[in-house]
């Protein structure tokens, strides 16, 4: 069994070493903005879609939809130690490949995007009632409804292996998380139409087992 796990450890290793350089190589990395004005909003959701966490319908691009960061923007400049967002994205060129993967990138109501930003994921206490979307949030501690958190889980980990930045929720958790929301058909789809326009999909959706491989 040791030998599996290694095994597959490796193989993992070995993913993202070599979607390392195709995807940086043929993904511009242009300035972030453009990126998302680009490839997220203008292909990825051209034809509109659902906010993330409420599952709002929408048309288009508009002052109320925003992009949402699941592994949030602020802990990569600080993981960077690049400055403000202005300086990150004029002088640090990891921060801008980071910044522009579609796999991080969700669409969200603005006004609960507000609210959200910069909060940490976790569990807390039945005794805290959920909002309208199922989500739960006390101080800077968020839960998600049930059907997000493996989405959520999958890209964090993500977010974690490829560029090698710091987990702010307990691995533990996101196991947890992972094994009891399977990716459902739409997620498999948004990995697919970002593997055609990034050049790579999340392994975590693709082989929903590679998580449990992870040690800290």
């Amino acid at each position: 069994m040791r030998n599996n796990t290694v095994s597959i450890s490796l193989t993992l290793q070995s993913y993202f070493l070599s979607i390392l350089f195709v995807s940086f190589s043929s993904f511009s990395f242009a300035a972030s903005k453009d990126v998302i004005d680009r490839d997220f909003w203008g292909m990825l959701y051209k034809n509109g879609g659902e906010t993330f966490y409420c599952n709002k319908p929408f048309k288009k691009k508009g002052p109320l939809i925003s992009e949402s960061y699941i592994y949030s923007s602020t802990w990569i400049r600080e993981y960077l130690d690049c400055g403000t967002k202005r300086q990150c994205k004029k002088n640090n060129p990891d921060y801008n490949k980071i910044i522009s993967d579609l796999h991080n990138i969700v669409p969200s109501d603005a006004y609960f995007e507000f609210k959200r930003k910069n909060s940490m994921y976790g569990t807390l206490d039945k005794t805290v009632e959920p909002n309208e979307c199922g989500i739960r949030k006390k101080h800077h501690i968020l839960e998600p409804a049930d059907h997000l958190k493996g989405d959520i889980a999958r890209i964090l980990m993500y977010m974690h292996t490829r560029y090698h930045l710091p987990l702010n929720t307990s691995l533990s958790l996101l196991k947890f998380w992972n094994n009891n929301d399977m990716p459902d058909s739409k997620e498999k789809k948004r990995n697919k139409a970002i593997k055609a326009i990034q050049g790579n999909g999340n392994p975590y959706i693709e082989d929903t087992l590679l998580i449990d491989t992870i040690k800290r």
